[in-house]
C-alpha cells in the first residue's frame, strides 16, 4: 500500500512539473530575463515570425550641423517618422524608413518668414547588440534619398540665396535603445544623416553651396511580432 502511494506522489510531481513547464511556454509573454544577454541565436520561440518584425511611429527633433545652414534656418525643427523592422530578435536586421521634417526659413530684410519641408526615404542595416534581452541597444548604417522643399510663395528668393528644393543622397548613422514586452516596443533613437549633391543654400560671397548635413534624436512606439 505503501509502495503505490509513494509511486503515485511520483507520478503527480512528474505530470504537474511538465505542466508547468508547457504552460509556461505557451503563455510566454515576450519578456527576457539576464540569463539570456549572451544569446546570439538565429530565431527567437517567442515572436510569431520567428525573427521578430517590427511597426512603429514616433517624433522628434532635427537640425543642421553645418553653421551656414544654420544661419538661415532655425536651430530646432520638428520630425515625424514611421518605420519597419524585420529581424528585431536577431542579431541582425534590416529597416525601412520614412521621416518628414518641418524647419523655419528666417526672413530676409524684415519680409516673411517660411517653412522648409524635409522628406526622406531610407534603408539601412541593424546591429542588435542584445537581440534577445527585454532592453537592447543597437547600432545601424545605410542609404536614403532626402528632399528639402521651400514652396512658401510670399517668400522673396530673388534677395536670398536659396533655391526652392533640393534632391540629396543621404547615408544615416546611428544608435538607439529598444524596450519590448509582450509585443509592445518603445524605443530611443539618435541618427547623423550625411548628405552630398546640395544646393539649397548658395554662400553669395563664394557661389558654394551649404553643406546639409543634419542630426535627429527621437522617440518611437509600436508593436513586433
Amino acid at each position: 500500500m505503501t509502495s503505490t502511494i509513494k509511486t503515485l506522489v511520483l507520478a503527480s510531481c512528474v505530470v504537474t512539473a511538465f505542466a508547468g513547464r508547457s504552460a509556461r511556454a505557451q503563455d510566454y509573454d515576450g519578456s527576457y530575463s539576464n540569463e539570456r544577454w549572451d544569446d546570439y541565436s538565429w530565431s527567437d520561440p517567442s515572436m510569431q515570425t520567428g525573427v521578430g518584425v517590427g511597426v512603429m511611429v514616433g517624433g522628434g527633433v532635427t537640425g543642421f550641423t553645418n553653421r551656414e545652414a544654420r544661419n538661415v534656418t532655425s536651430d530646432i525643427g520638428g520630425l515625424w517618422d514611421a518605420r519597419v523592422s524585420l529581424g528585431t530578435h536577431v542579431p541582425i536586421g534590416i529597416e525601412a524608413s520614412y521621416v518628414g521634417t518641418a524647419q523655419e526659413i528666417r526672413g530676409v530684410f524684415g519680409g516673411p518668414e517660411a517653412t522648409m519641408i524635409g522628406t526622406t526615404a531610407e534603408g539601412d542595416l541593424r546591429w542588435n547588440i542584445l537581440p534577445h534581452m527585454m532592453f537592447t541597444p543597437y547600432l545601424f548604417a545605410g542609404v536614403g534619398w532626402q528632399r528639402f522643399s521651400i514652396d512658401d510663395r510670399r517668400f522673396v528668393f530673388s534677395s536670398t540665396s536659396l533655391n526652392r528644393r533640393d534632391d540629396l543622397l543621404e547615408v544615416p548613422l546611428g544608435g538607439g535603445l529598444s524596450y519590448r514586452f509582450a509585443g509592445f516596443v518603445a524605443e530611443a533613437r539618435g541618427t547623423f544623416r550625411a548628405t552630398t549633391n546640395e544646393d539649397l543654400i548658395i554662400n553669395p560671397i563664394t557661389g558654394s553651396a551649404a553643406k546639409m548635413h543634419n542630426w535627429e534624436g527621437s522617440l518611437q512606439v509600436g508593436a513586433e511580432f
